[in-house]
């Protein structure tokens, strides 16, 4: 395994947001996080990217604590596609994809050739220069979401985690880049791990699913042990329909009755 949580827990005054969470990623895989809002995914995703740490429990990297870890010994393993972007800077896009390679700089040193090689390659992957813009922050959020996927790419790691990172993507973004990450997956051994809100995104992309409600794991495995009507029930307090063509999954919708009176 390349990564692994042993009883995770993680509390704000008192209040468990996450509780005995054990998990293991292999490499080679596609890791769904499903679970409704207030459930600890992103709190999970946190730790696990070492940006949290006051945590109880240990979480190993490639068999090490990650707290023993330097920032940069961990930016190597692992690279983030966040939910939010805070940017107070007219960085350039290249300027924000040079920054992935940023871990790999040796010290003292400028960035290489092959950092250059790299950003452009992805650069030109992505047709940023489409985008006629100087500046990140004159982008929109789904350009800004793009641009950060991106640098993940050109970071490089085997481990690559995407916390709702298709929240402001179009259909045709989000399953382009999604299409990406599964390529990576197949291609070159990469672990993603990735929190969704979309059932059906997931079911598409993921050979694991884990399911989170109230800071625990109610459930995790293979499609074809966790997406069933009880799972679903249990995760999500209503009622599933789910379509399958030649026992293969297709699509989930709701089948809750008056869903928006109870609302």
């Amino acid at each position: 395994m390349i990564l692994e949580t042993v009883n995770l827990n993680y509390s704000i005054n008192e209040h468990e947001i996450l509780k005995n969470v054990n998990l293991c990623f292999e490499e080679g895989k596609f890791y769904g996080i499903l679970g409704p809002n207030g459930a600890g995914k992103s709190t999970f995703i946190d730790i696990i990217s070492a940006i949290k740490n006051n945590y109880k429990g240990k979480v190993f990297l490639n068999g090490k604590n990650i707290k023993e870890l330097h920032l940069k010994e961990v930016a190597k393993m692992i690279s983030l596609v966040p939910q939010n972007f805070y940017l107070d800077f007219p960085f350039s896009i290249k300027e924000i994809l040079l920054m992935g390679r940023h871990p790999h700089k040796k010290f003292l040193k400028g960035y290489s050739e092959e950092d250059y090689l790299m950003v452009d390659k992805i650069y030109n992957k992505f047709n940023f220069n489409l985008l006629n813009n100087n500046s990140v922050m004159e982008l929109s959020g789904g350009e800004k979401q793009r641009v950060f996927f991106a640098k993940a790419l050109v970071q490089d790691t085997p481990i690559v985690l995407l916390d709702e990172s298709t929240s402001n993507l179009d259909i045709y973004y989000t399953h382009m880049l999604l299409k990406d990450m599964k390529n990576l997956v197949k291609t070159q051994n990469k672990t993603v791990i990735s929190i969704f809100h979309d059932i059906n995104c997931a079911i598409n992309y993921c050979d694991e699913l884990i399911f989170m409600k109230n800071g625990q794991i109610i459930t995790k495995g293979p499609l074809s042990e966790t997406i069933n009507e009880d799972n679903l029930f249990n995760l999500y307090n209503m009622n599933f329909k789910i379509f399958k063509n030649k026992n293969k999954i297709i699509s989930i919708i709701p089948e809750e009755e008056n869903l928006y009176e109870k609302i």
